[in-house]
Order: structure tokens, then C-alpha cells, then sequence
């Protein structure tokens, strides 16, 4: 199978490129915009940024890939909200030039992935949230996610499958971006996980964590089943981040909680839960999570102590700026 796969450097770009390329049954592409620091047999690499319509072009004519995963993204909430139009433009531009390029190149495509996130969700109607419920996105970044969705589902026919990540982790996460990598960076030094003093424990946000061997088990599954539509691809469970900060420092031995006065939520943060039902893609294709979040942590503790320079090992977020 000739699968091109967008953002082949990021977390779960990596990961699919180790896990698809060693796979004799694939022929795989990686595309990013950025020279692959981390490099994997059975894959050829590309250096092509999606904002260029003409050169999307060219790499799907020259390919003819029969299947397409999009996971390119400005992946993280923060920078969208104060360079929203970057967002916008690494996000739905991107996804608009890929789609153009998808339909116009001669081989017929048998399916485009979309990566989306849980958060195009924001504060659902109901949890475990289902596929079915308004999206109610609360950052430019949830906001691009969902109109890259919409640009997808109506792409004059064109096959597709768009999956809802719940909150990914595991090796090559980045401690100074994602939370659980983050958490088990400061446990790992010994020093305080912080928390904004004063929040009632029903109040502080949830997440979906999902580890990325699962969502690369979805991925696999989707694509050898054929099958099209909207699922939620997730660990179907739901954990506070404050107690995945007690676990991690559990199951480090080190560091520890600390609830700070001066430290605060981002806004809209406090009482916001993600708890993704995944009853839907277990029907479809036979998804189940099978890292569960101790085995994962673990795991990824131990990855980390393997790669001490990951991310630089820089200091993370400053008091008074949100984790979660």
C-alpha cells in the first residue's frame, strides 16, 4: 500500500514512520516542513510545506499515493491564541491545499486520514461525548480542527475518515509541549508539579490520555478496514490532571504536588472535562485501547530517562502560566 503521511516529524508522525516503514507491505512517504531529524528504513522523506499549493501538487502527482494520513498541524493550544492566523494557515490552508492536490492527482485515492482532536468538542452536552454532539471549539487551534473537518467531510466525495484524538503521549512526546511528558520532566528533576491553589477537586480539567501505540493501532485498523466516517479514538477513560500529576510522581519516586496561589488554569480551563466514547470506532474497525495509562507512563518515564535531551530538558511553564 502507498501511504503518504504529512507532519513525518512530529510525535506521532515518528512513530508511524518507525511502525508503517518496517512494514514490507507498505510503501510509505513522509512529508513535513522541516528536515527529519530521526530517520527510518522503508520510509522516503519529503521536505514540503503544505502552504505551497504547487508544490503539494507535485509531490501527490509524482507519488500517487492510494492513501493519504493528514497529521500536520500547529498541534497545540497556546500558540493559537496569539498567532491565530499562523494556526489558520498551518492548519486549514495546509489541509486545503492537500485535499486539492488529493483530488486532482490521476490514481484514485482509496482514503484520506484526518487527525482532528477531541478538543473541536470544548464543554460537551453529554460523557463520554459521542461523535453525534455539537462542536462547541474554544481556541483558534480547536477552531482550525474543526474547519479543516468540515473542508474534509466535503470534499466531493472524496473517501475519508476523520479521527478525534483523545490526549496523546508516549516516547518522543516533548516535555516542554505536552502534559504528561511535562509532568514526568519535572518528577524525573525532583521538583513540583504546580496547581492553582484554591480549585475544588471536582473542578480541576479532565482529559482523555491515550497512548500513541493505540492511535496507531486505530490508524492501522482504519485503513485496512475500509471504512469512512467520524470516530473518537481515545483510552475511553476519564482522569483528572491533577491526579495523573499524583500518579507520575508515584511512579517516578520523585517530585512532587504543589498548589500554588499565583499559578492559574488557562481560561476555560477550570471544570473542563474530555472523556471521548469509543464505542463507535470498536464497532467499525475493532478498535481497543491495549497501553493502558500505568503501563504508558511507565513506559514513557522510562523513554525519558533514555533521552535526557529531549526537548533540550529546558524549564517548563513559568508561575501564574496554565499546563493543561
Amino acid at each position: 500500500m502507498k501511504v503518504l503521511v504529512t507532519g513525518s516529524s512530529g510525535f506521532i508522525g515518528t512513530n508511524f514512520c518507525e511502525r508503517f516503514g518496517n512494514s514490507r507491505s507498505n510503501d510509505v512517504v513522509g512529508v513535513d516542513c522541516r528536515e527529519a531529524e530521526e530517520k527510518f528504513s522503508g520510509v522516503e522523506y519529503a521536505r514540503v510545506d503544505l502552504r505551497n499549493r504547487v508544490a503539494v501538487r507535485e509531490l501527490l502527482n509524482d507519488f500517487e499515493p492510494e492513501v493519504i494520513v493528514h497529521l500536520a498541524a500547529q498541534a497545540r493550544v497556546d500558540p493559537s491564541l496569539t498567532d491565530p492566523i499562523g494556526t489558520y494557515d498551518r492548519n486549514v490552508l495546509a489541509t486545503v491545499n492537500l485535499l486539492d492536490a488529493a483530488l486532482a492527482v490521476s490514481r484514485q485515492l482509496e482514503c484520506f486520514v484526518y487527525a482532528s482532536s477531541e478538543t473541536v468538542y470544548g464543554p460537551s452536552d453529554r460523557y463520554p461525548t459521542l461523535e453525534t454532539v455539537a462542536l462547541r471549539p474554544q481556541s483558534a487551534y480547536a477552531a482550525s480542527k474543526a474547519a479543516s473537518e468540515f473542508l474534509v467531510r466535503n470534499a466531493n466525495g472524496l473517501p475519508h475518515v476523520i479521527l478525534r484524538s483523545a490526549m496523546g503521549y508516549g516516547p518522543r512526546s516533548n516535555p516542554q509541549e505536552q502534559v504528561v511528558a511535562k509532568f514526568l520532566r519535572k518528577a524525573l528533576r525532583g521538583e513540583s508539579i504546580l496547581f492553582p491553589n484554591g480549585v475544588p477537586l471536582q473542578l480541576h480539567p479532565t482529559r482523555d490520555i491515550n497512548h500513541v501505540q493505540n492511535y496507531l493501532d486505530a490508524l492501522e485498523k482504519v485503513i485496512r478496514a475500509g471504512v469512512e466516517g467520524t470516530f473518537n479514538v481515545g483510552s475511553g477513560e476519564e482522569t483528572s490532571i491533577l491526579d495523573l500529576a499524583y500518579r507520575i510522581v508515584d511512579i517516578v519516586g520523585s517530585g512532587s504536588v504543589k498548589f500554588d496561589s499565583h499559578f492559574r488554569y488557562r481560561p476555560g480551563e477550570v471544570g473542563l472535562r474530555t472523556w471521548l466514547d469509543i464505542s463507535r470506532a470498536r464497532e467499525a474497525f475493532g478498535y481497543e485501547p491495549r497501553v493502558s495509562l500505568s503501563e504508558g507512563l511507565r513506559g514513557t518515564r522510562d523513554w525519558l530517562l533514555g533521552h535526557i535531551d529531549c526537548g533540550e530538558w529546558a524549564p517548563v511553564a513559568e508561575a501564574g502560566k496554565g499546563h493543561a
